[in-house]
């Protein structure tokens, strides 16, 4: 079983840090919010943004897929009562001159082996499409 371990704290009434081996995120955890750090709803977000473009890093060379490029956008959508995030959508766009059913087989093993992705799946509505080339 693999184990993981952050450490956050909070600086001042403007925001926190949370960090990880030699790494260092800043936290939007004023209740004014804050535009340089990402608050915990949108730090999820980009959790599951990494989950994704980690797996097509894992996946690949297994599945001899040749890309030039990848993006991910995600929504989600939070409910107040009880407060939780109800909803989320992504788009992944990958630059691949690969046959569709490829494409199809690489987002298939996106949905099925990211621990991220698994974790919001189970908890929230969690809908999404890969498509062939770059966002606009």
């Amino acid at each position: 079983m693999l184990e993981y371990e952050v450490f956050a704290q909070r600086l001042s009434a403007q925001g926190s840090v949370a960090t990880t081996k030699c790494a260092e995120v800043a936290l939007d955890t004023n209740l004014e919010g804050r535009e340089d750090a990402f608050n915990p709803a949108e730090l999820l977000l980009a959790a599951l943004s990494a989950c994704m473009l980690k797996g097509i890093e894992r996946v690949t060379p297994m599945l001899k897929f040749e890309f030039r490029d990848v993006a991910v956008r995600i929504h989600g959508w939070r409910q107040d009562a009880p407060p939780k995030m109800a909803r989320i959508e992504y788009t992944v766009w990958v630059g691949s001159d690969e046959p569709d059913r490829r494409l199809e087989l690489l987002h298939e093993n996106l949905k099925k082996y990211g621990t991220v992705f698994n974790t919001l799946a189970a908890g929230c509505e969690l809908n999404g499409t890969l498509l062939r080339g770059r966002p606009d």
